[in-house]
């Protein structure tokens, strides 16, 4: 399937959602950083009223967190296009990632336990969306080149339909849902996973005024992306070059950080036999 293409075709049927012609369809985006935030929000900030919900649990160093968190905050004030984007964090806590990675901790990278992992953070994403009234949700991890945009993408729409098959069931119609008001817990679908609490979330986004106007109960439709495509990537380090960002250069992990250092290790093992040669 093409992605990006299908991205472009929601693009174009925006207008359905819209409720005036002077109000944008408002975006949750699940950002792993600000680099690869950064030609995805060049993006989607001319269609969207956007929130960028910074969940990452796969970060185990909490000053590696705060910097990647400081990262973005600062880039969505500065970059022209980013102005009127909200931050929204979705707190620190590894021991999400590690509950769900356990058993599978020496698996390569790639494997299946990134594909979990990509899954942890879509869901709290979806999650947040639809307990604050957003039209849309998606995240920036298809702008790497070493992120499957197929996966991504086959869970978030997963993630969508799982979403309407429950609320739709429970009540009968999303309208009903938000119009009693929150008397009825909205909260099955987290439900799913304990571990999986979204009940802070709705408070914290109700304390920073971040609640959709729509209000809660609204399904979000999950946004299809590829946003490494038309150059996008590419795009991504240009704007990082400009503004400065950090660039770390492993996903956040234990795992991927044991791994980059075995891969410098041995480079640099490399280099000291090429030069006794």
């Amino acid at each position: 399937m093409n992605y990006y293409q299908k991205f472009l075709e929601q693009i174009e049927n925006l207008t359905n959602v819209k409720t005036d012609k002077n109000t944008k369809p408002t975006l949750l985006l699940h950002a792993c950083c600000a680099p690869c935030s950064s030609h995805v929000l060049s993006v989607v900030a001319e269609h969207f009223d956007v929130t960028v919900f910074f969940y990452n649990p796969n970060i185990d160093d909490e000053a590696e967190y705060k910097k990647r968190l400081d990262e973005l905050v600062r880039f969505t004030g500065e970059a022209d296009f980013a102005r009127d984007v909200k931050v929204a964090d979705g707190g620190y806590g590894p021991e999400e990632f590690f509950k769900m990675a356990k058993g599978r901790e020496n698996l390569p990278e790639g494997n299946e336990r990134c594909y979990d992992c990509y899954k942890l953070r879509l869901k709290k994403t979806a999650e947040y969306a639809l307990m604050h009234g957003f039209d849309f949700f998606t995240t920036t991890l298809s702008i790497s080149p070493y992120k499957r945009s197929d996966w991504i993408n086959e869970i978030g729409t997963s993630l969508e339909r799982e979403m309407r098959e429950e609320i739709c069931g429970q009540c009968g119609s999303v309208t009903g849902l938000a119009a009693q008001g929150g008397s009825d817990d909205v909260s099955g679908f987290a439900a799913q996973d304990e571990s999986d609490d979204v009940s802070g979330f709705a408070a914290q986004g109700d304390k920073d005024g971040l609640s959709g106007e729509n209000g809660a109960g609204r399904i979000p439709e999950f946004l299809f992306s590829d946003f490494k495509k038309k150059n996008g990537y590419k795009h991504s380090i240009e704007l990082s070059s400009e503004y400065s960002l950090y660039r770390q250069d492993y996903c956040g992990c234990i795992f991927s950080k044991v791994e980059r250092d075995k891969k410098l290790k041995e480079k640099e093992a490399a280099e000291v036999d090429s030069c006794e040669l």
